[in-house]
């Protein structure tokens, strides 16, 4: 497999992965949310749920505009709206501003989770392509249970809101 095609498939998978691993830290994060803001678990709900309902209608989106302008491009934007997305959430008083900072990671992540598969599909020849899901079948398992542990141990150490800082962190690192 050329070099590019490792590339891609190792950038696409990035994406499948700390999408992965968002999903599940929050829902780790959501019952010490609630304590630190003072409200009711299903109030916070909506930090979960704001995500899945931005990113539910945006995924054929993502898709399409990937088609017409670059997968990478669309890979790298999203990435950056995740990233400033979890930004906001890390720094958030509140939670109006919190389930804001959501929302826009949801915009970024609908991007991922639509293009990260793509590159790793892509990145294959059409031979290879089972080789190719599996590879996104692993590192979505990976990157869901990693989510979990980590985010345990995180927030734990350090409270919630540094789940959202390595996910700038990590986002960060990923476009560069």
């Amino acid at each position: 497999m050329p070099r590019k095609n490792i590339v891609a498939a190792a950038f696409g998978s990035s994406g499948v992965f700390i999408a992965c691993v968002d999903s599940t830290a929050l829902s780790v994060a959501l019952p010490s949310i609630a304590h630190d803001l003072q409200t009711d678990l299903q109030v916070v709900q909506w930090v979960a749920l704001i995500t899945i309902i931005i990113i539910g209608p945006l995924l054929l989106g993502a898709g399409r505009l990937a088609d017409l302008i670059g997968r990478k491009t669309v890979f790298l934007l999203g990435m950056g709206i995740f990233a400033l997305g979890a930004l906001v959430s890390a720094i958030s008083p509140n939670l109006p501003i919190l389930i804001s900072g959501r929302a826009i990671s949801g915009i970024g992540l609908a991007s991922l989770y639509s293009v990260g598969p793509a590159l790793v599909i892509g990145a294959f020849s059409a031979k290879s392509r089972g080789r190719a899901l599996g590879i996104v079948g692993t590192v979505t398992s990976i990157g869901l249970v990693t989510g979990l542990i980590l985010s345990g141990l995180i927030i734990d150490g350090f409270g919630w809101h540094v789940i959202f800082v390595v996910d700038v962190v990590v986002a960060g690192l990923i476009i560069v």
